[in-house]
């Protein structure tokens, strides 16, 4: 009976891939206790704000975090970046008005990317993936060699072009072609499951 369903989910629900959409980054938009790194309008109530938690009165801040605000009230906040001084995010957008959010974290080179799902004015984390793209041999961000999916209505597929490196900078890099890596989330799971496949 499942597999029926999942047949039937397959043949009614089709595919559904978003489009990248440029935000207006607010520079002069401020938040108390919080030093604004960039702060990016959704719309007249709701922005997305990338900030580091000041933890003193001096210039002291915690890694950098991804912050959700509704009428300039944080309704979430991310765990922070760690050492990172890159928390770049880029906006996806289905017709149905989900947004992906796929924040790069890096030094001087890229060490992957952490991904949000915003619905229905409800955000969470879907997951980390630890890939770069292989770009003359250095770690570049994986965004503009990635593309995203929605299959069976609620799972998201993601695909690479290109070479990457897996655990980009940790003692186990990989090199391998986009091609044979593809990463998939499934609410069941609630997290990013990364296939490699053999050549």
């Amino acid at each position: 009976m499942l597999q029926l369903i999942s047949i039937l989910l397959f043949l009614i629900i089709p595919d559904d891939s978003p489009e990248v959409i440029e935000l207006k980054n607010d520079k002069n938009f401020e938040l108390e206790g919080y030093y604004v790194r960039d702060s990016y309008l959704l719309n007249d109530t709701e922005r997305i704000v990338i900030a580091s938690k000041i933890t003193r009165e001096t210039t002291e801040f915690e890694g950098l975090k991804l912050l959700y605000l509704i009428d300039n009230e944080i309704e979430f906040i991310s765990q922070d970046a760690g050492e990172s001084y890159i928390y770049k995010p880029t906006f996806y957008k289905f017709k149905d008005s989900t947004t992906i959010i796929a924040c790069e974290q890096g030094f001087e080179y890229s060490i992957g990317i952490d991904l949000f799902e915003l619905k229905s004015q409800k955000l969470k984390k879907l997951g980390y993936m630890d890939i770069a793209s292989d770009t003359l041999d250095m770690a570049e961000s994986i965004v503009p060699h990635m593309k995203i999916e929605r299959k069976y209505g609620d799972q998201y597929h993601f695909k690479f072009s290109g070479n990457l490196f897996i655990n980009p900078g940790g003692k186990a890099e990989t090199k391998i072609s986009g091609d044979l890596v593809k990463a998939i989330y499934t609410p069941e799971t609630d997290k990013i499951s990364l296939m490699i496949r053999k050549n």
